[in-house]
């Protein structure tokens, strides 16, 4: 949702990951939640049907239509993809070998000794000593020497964008391409004479003062550009 409220609404697709032989899709961790029954609960029947009704395929759907939890019936993910383009690739990968949470009830004890994340590494404490050592007698390398690139080098290295010394002809074009967008107001990659000409099309519609399509000498009058404002210059004689 946050990606179709961008600027890239409508501008982006979404494909699986490829897989190591042609056509395949690579699988893939799905990750997710065993459902289970504590030992010492005391609604031990009730408790399993709960189970056994979250785990249904008409609470799977209302899962992902709540939360977006691809569900793991195979005619039910059919049901999501084909309401839904995107997710489509994703459901693939599902089929393609993705591996899900293992049902054993060790799983807890796997998951606890899992890296840290990122919010937890954020919450731990952090000391406040340094590291020392003991350099004394000791000498590093002597640092790399910088040294002053000429006029002309740097010009070059403006086009060399992959430092190999050698510039190709898509490297000396490049530097045109951010003027070549401005230029293709409907982003198609190619250029309609209205665009190519759009600064020329702007100064005739902002002459056209009566929006009648033409101009007249005085509008004409108007497109020329203003005389640059020379510097003053002193007439003084010694």
């Amino acid at each position: 949702k946050s990606v179709e409220a961008s600027s890239a609404a409508g501008k982006y697709g979404v494909v699986p990951l490829p897989g190591r032989t042609a056509g395949s899709i690579a699988p893939a961790f799905a990750g997710g939640n065993l459902l289970g029954v504590m030992k010492g609960t005391q609604r031990k029947t009730l408790a399993n049907e709960f189970v056994q009704l979250l785990a249904s395929k008409k609470y799977q759907q209302k899962m992902y239509t709540a939360m977006g939890n691809l569900p793991t019936f195979s005619d039910v993910q059919k049901q999501v993809s084909d309401s839904d383009k995107f997710l489509e690739p994703f459901t693939k990968t599902l089929q393609s070998g993705t591996k899900f949470v293992p049902v054993t009830p060790a799983w807890a004890k796997i998951e606890a000794q899992a890296p840290p994340s990122r919010a937890q590494l954020a919450k731990a404490p952090r000391s406040t000593d340094l590291p020392k050592a003991d350099v004394a007698g000791l000498q590093g390398p002597a640092p790399p020497e910088a040294y002053q690139l000429t006029r002309e080098q740097q010009r070059f290295y403006r086009y060399d964008l992959n430092r190999d010394g050698k510039i190709t002809r898509t490297e000396m074009l490049s530097t045109r391409t951010d003027d070549f967008r401005k230029l293709d107001a409907d982003h198609n990659n190619l250029l309609t004479f209205d665009e190519w000409a759009v600064s020329t099309a702007s100064r005739f519609d902002q002459a056209d003062a009566n929006h009648d399509g033409i101009l007249s000498p005085q509008e004409f009058a108007t497109t020329r550009q203003k005389p640059e404002k020379s510097a003053a210059r002193c007439g003084c004689r010694d």
